[in-house]
């Protein structure tokens, strides 16, 4: 590749030191495929995470449901009423990594259909309705849905769902459901470490007849933004995922300060899961997601075009 100030074509060597192998399950449909050889782990190295973002999400769901404007003559209830289906009633039990929680309201001034209108006028700064819900008649329950973002970095999205029951006596009820995704917790321990030498060695998927020279940056202001990128990754989701295809294309990454000492190495896997998992001082750090995302914003800073994304041939 042309070199440009900071950026020169690197040593020879680099992929047996990294040590990094490319597996290939065909048809799998999970897994990463850039296996890094797990290294024990390093004494005195901390993970504890503070503070726990799911509190800043169980904030931002009571927040939502404090400043909630029901119909006029509605009055907020402290829980869930009778006489609703068991369906109507949710256990506010959310995914990983999501907080959810309901409040209740109660009015005698408008039918379940009209409440949902007024409520879709008069909608929440911030929010935008996404799924007006059906509204068949007297009898039948009505619901709207809203997303939105937030300011904060460490909520991931925001959901609110408004339902409208009929009740005896011709009241109507109002489910108002807050959903907030958030970015579970890195600890600083897990950052990667200022470094003044950078190696970056691109690998295609199976079949794949590309090739190119590995890459070695030495521009601090370069490296830095490159870090950037890795460390502003979320942790991956754990359980069972199902994941697209994996051709094992991606690219590994070896952060050296001084006397090329290696700091940290980083694995990003461009298809599948998109995994990317690093390793900072010989500890094996959590699994974070976004490989896919992450592969292309670090060619964008490097100026390189590789594909990263080719699905294999037979």
């Amino acid at each position: 590749m042309t070199s440009r100030p900071g950026i020169r074509p690197s040593r020879f060597g680099l992929i047996a030191r990294l040590a990094v192998t490319v597996v290939v399950a065909a048809g799998a449909m999970t897994g990463a495929v850039l296996v890094h050889s797990t290294p024990a782990v390093a004494a005195g190295h901390s993970t504890e995470a503070t503070p726990d973002p799911s509190v800043l999400a169980q904030g931002e769901a009571s927040r939502l449901l404090a400043i909630f404007v029901p119909p006029p003559g509605a009055d907020r209830l402290s829980g869930a009423p009778s006489g609703l289906p068991p369906s109507a009633v949710p256990a506010d039990a959310a995914m990983p990594y999501q907080v959810a929680s309901t409040a209740w309201w109660r009015t005698t001034q408008t039918s379940a259909a009209d409440a949902i209108s007024w409520v879709g006028e008069h909608p929440e700064q911030g929010l935008t309705a996404v799924a007006p819900g059906a509204q068949a008649g007297s009898g039948v329950a009505s619901s709207i849905t809203f997303s939105g973002t937030s300011t904060d970095p460490t909520i991931n999205g925001i959901t609110l769902t408004v339902t409208a029951y009929p009740a005896v006596g011709g009241a109507t009820v109002l489910s108002v459901a807050a959903d907030v995704a958030y970015r579970p917790a890195r600890p600083s321990t897990e950052a990667l470490p200022p470094a003044t030498q950078l190696i970056v060695v691109p690998t295609f998927g199976l079949n794949s007849k590309q090739s190119a020279p590995e890459v070695t940056v030495t521009d601090v202001a370069e490296i830095g933004r490159i870090e950037a990128v890795i460390n502003g990754l979320s942790k991956a989701e754990t359980g069972g995922i199902s994941c697209p295809m994996d051709n094992g294309a991606g690219m590994a990454l070896v952060f050296e300060g001084a006397q090329n000492a290696t700091l940290a190495d980083v694995v990003v896997s461009a298809t599948g899961c998109g995994n990317v998992q690093v390793s900072i001082s010989g500890y094996t750090e959590p699994t974070l997601a976004g490989g896919r995302q992450a592969a292309a914003l670090i060619q964008r800073i490097l100026g390189t075009n590789w594909d990263l994304s080719q699905v294999p041939t037979s």
